[in-house]
């Protein structure tokens, strides 16, 4: 969710994107975020912030905040490149904000400034600001602009307050159980994509993956292994995968599956190699 905010946490405009690393991982997006006065007002400071929400379950993920530094210009442009962590951002910096009973004081993970990030129908700089909230049940009110509630939808749910279902559905769709995810149409023409599981691979998860099963004797059991896929071709150069496993406590073996054909496999840990195979 993106928003372009003043000073004082009033919402111009907001933009919301639904992303999907295998499928966005490399997209550049091009987004208008608008004032909502003409002129705007030169003395007020605005800023675009960033905030990450986990689609499944609406969690809070973590926040960037990028300024407006020549506010006076009519247009600004903004280059930004966003990596979303792999966990929750854990702040552990002494928040100095008052965010009142309403909200949460929060770090932004490029600055390190404190900011205060609000409950469900509440907003301003201090979460002081009430609003009556239209969204669904199941989804998560984030702001208000033009008196009308900003709502996040959960997966596969749309429309300006998230009552409106997808059309598609996963078991018609995606084998194996796995879940399907309604596709951006920004981004694609194809309605639907599947998001497959560990095991399986294809446009609809129909592929079930070959497994490789690693055992660890006569040596100590590392945390990770990394894994190299090598596929040989005759007449173009060789290709390469690679994935991180982690292995837990109470493991002596580990499984891994690529859907990727391969020639070797070479699997190491961060100081030695382990071990290698090569398939036939």
């Amino acid at each position: 969710m993106l928003f372009l905010i003043d000073d004082i946490g009033y919402i111009h405009s907001y933009e919301l994107i639904n992303y999907l690393p295998f499928r966005e991982c490399t997209v550049k997006f091009n987004i208008y975020l608008l004032y909502s006065t003409h002129p705007k007002d030169n003395n007020s400071n605005y800023s675009v912030r960033f905030d990450v929400f986990e689609m499944y379950t609406l969690s809070y993920w973590t926040s960037w905040s990028f300024p407006i530094l020549f506010s006076f210009l009519p247009v600004y442009r903004l280059v930004v490149q966003i990596i979303i962590p792999n966990r929750h951002h854990h702040h552990t910096q002494i928040c100095l904000l008052q965010c009142g009973l309403h909200g949460h004081c929060s770090i932004y993970v490029n600055t390190g400034q404190s900011f205060c990030r609000c409950e469900p129908g509440w907003f301003g700089v201090h979460c002081w600001i009430n609003s009556t909230r239209h969204c669904s049940p199941d989804s998560m009110c984030v702001g208000s602009i033009y008196n009308r509630s900003i709502c996040v939808c959960i997966l596969n749910k749309f429309g300006p307050r998230c009552y409106l279902n997808q059309s598609v559905r996963q078991f018609d769709t995606c084998w194996n159980g796995e879940t399907c995810v309604a596709a951006d149409e920004r981004i694609i023409v194809q309605s639907f994509r599947c998001l497959c599981g560990e095991g399986y691979s294809g446009n609809q998860c129909q592929n079930v993956n070959p497994k490789s099963i690693v055992s660890f004797r006569d040596v100590t059991i590392p945390t990770s292994v990394i894994f190299h896929f090598i596929r040989v071709f005759k007449n173009s150069p060789d290709n390469r995968s690679t994935i991180l496993k982690k292995i837990r406590i109470d493991q002596n073996t580990i499984t891994i599956d690529e859907s990727i054909p391969f020639s070797y496999c070479l699997c190491r840990n961060f100081k030695k190699k382990l071990s290698h195979r090569k398939i036939t």
